[in-house]
């Protein structure tokens, strides 16, 4: 036996805390959940260089959430719930497995990514030390591309198809129903 796994746990609640407080830009309660040398880590980067990041980049991110995106919430991701796992011999994890969703307030852009956290806690069990957290990259790289004007074809003033379009409008405000649809296919 290395430890103990629990359903219920404070700091099972903590971590929902942390979660409530990075999407709404709660910068004092991050200050209140995490350790003076909190770092955290995307899952899914790996570089021998990568040193995670620290809580200014984490209040940065909160920051962020919060001017940029409407209804952003973390919640349990259907039946699944948070653990918290005491292990003997290195301390206090919660684990989260949860959906990410919102929009972004400036194109509607809509955030629905699955994240899944692990929260490691400092020697106390009371404070967390460092977050792993891992979401959907593709998504996000999608959610990245949303804000850049992308050229996918041309669009035309004038052009055969719009005079169909206009004519059909035409006999349609002047009751001509059946003369409307003459020049589109079944």
């Amino acid at each position: 036996e290395n430890g103990k796994v629990y359903d219920q746990h404070p700091a099972i609640s903590t971590a929902k805390k942390f979660n409530a407080a990075l999407t709404t830009g709660d910068t004092a309660t991050l200050r209140e959940l995490v350790t003076k040398d909190f770092i955290s880590y995307n899952s899914n980067y790996y570089h021998p260089r990568y040193k995670g990041n620290g809580i200014q980049a984490l209040f940065r991110s909160s920051l962020y959430l919060k001017n940029n995106f409407l209804n952003l919430k973390i919640e349990n991701w259907g039946q699944a719930y948070p653990d918290a796992v005491s292990y003997d011999r290195s301390g206090l994890y919660v684990y989260t497995y949860d959906i990410m969703s919102g929009f972004d307030k400036n194109n509607g852009f809509k955030i629905n990514s699955p994240r899944k956290s692990t929260f490691i806690f400092d020697k106390k069990g009371k404070k967390i030390k460092k977050l792993l957290f891992s979401d959907n990259t593709a998504h996000f790289q999608k959610y990245s591309k949303s804000k850049e004007v992308v050229k996918n074809g041309i669009i035309y003033k004038d052009h055969p198809d719009i005079a169909k379009v206009r004519l059909m409008m035409a006999h349609i405000e002047m009751g001509n129903i059946d003369k409307a649809y003459e020049n589109f296919s079944e």
